[in-house]
């Protein structure tokens, strides 16, 4: 059975469809990753871009940190996980603006 250690919400105002949790000591190196074909998460070395349904949004973000994997499924109308390596654990929340 998983245990939850620590969770983090915040809301962001999402631009040009895209949004990103970056690690901290990374902010001068964002790029926004290549995905598979049908995936809207993309993954890299120390960062997650989420590519949202439309231009302009309200979103919140949720990141949780487990000790094992948790137990059962979340009910959300999108859903897709992917894992990330943030080595120092410092995260930003991020927006792709003009």
């Amino acid at each position: 059975m998983g245990r939850l250690l620590a969770a983090g919400t915040v809301e962001v105002l999402v631009e040009n469809g895209t949004l990103g949790l970056v690690e901290r000591s990374r902010e001068g190196d964002v790029h926004y990753p290549d995905a598979t074909a049908g995936s809207w998460l993309r993954p890299a070395e120390g960062m997650v871009h989420a590519h949202c349904p439309s231009n302009v949004i309200d979103a919140r973000v949720r990141v949780e940190l487990w000790e094992r994997e948790p137990d059962g499924k979340g009910v959300w109308s999108h859903s897709e996980e992917t894992e990330g390596f943030f080595r120092a654990g410092e995260l930003c929340v991020y927006t792709l603006g003009e």
